[in-house]
């Protein structure tokens, strides 16, 4: 930090008069991606998701819209499981689902990153309360209620647009939910 900078800093804070104050000189965007330093950047520098990771959003989002109630909460159930075991740094099968997730060791900041996963991944808001007092297996059964309502259906749906013909033909082929449609070639 130059000497100009440390003292207009030190000035502000003689101005302001705070509790406590700390000044830092830090290049944020080279900081790992964390909901933490979101507030911290500037709107140009926030991380893009990838074309890869809007693509398998929405394949996911589509999965899940196209599945029956059980088979999208078992599936909403195990990518909770994944997530949040990656939040933990757990291995995902050791990860009880039953188990409240701070018992599992996950703490304020941990439910911060695994909302904003969550949320930008399937698009649905998720309470930060549901999360410090949840398991992995509630989510599931709410977020697939959640699913339910047609409200948030066509939200979810607009996201799946932006995926191609031939995306959209290629995942209903993959996960047998083209009911039998064979395309005339």
């Amino acid at each position: 930090m130059a000497p100009e900078q440390a003292l207009q800093a030190m000035e502000r804070i003689h101005l302001r008069r705070p509790g406590q104050a700390i000044v830092v000189s830090a290049e944020w965007s080279r900081m790992p991606a964390s909901p933490l330093f979101a507030e911290l950047l500037p709107a140009s520098a926030a991380r893009e998701r990838t074309a890869e990771e809007e693509k398998a959003s929405s394949e996911l989002l589509l999965e899940l819209l196209l599945a029956e109630p059980e088979p999208r909460r078992q599936r909403l159930q195990s990518y909770l499981r994944d997530a949040a075991a990656r939040v933990l740094g757990l291995d995902a099968e050791r990860l009880d689902v039953r188990e409240q997730l701070t018992s599992l060791g996950m703490d304020s900041i941990m439910v911060v990153e695994l909302k904003t996963q969550i949320e930008r991944t399937i698009n649905l808001a998720v309470p930060m309360v549901d999360l410090f007092t949840g398991t992995v297996d509630k989510l599931a059964e709410q977020l697939s209620r959640k699913l339910d309502d047609h409200g948030q259906v066509e939200d979810l749906l607009a996201q799946v647009e932006n995926m191609s013909a031939e995306e959209l033909e290629q995942h209903l082929r993959e996960t047998g939910a083209s009911g039998g449609h064979q395309q005339a070639h």
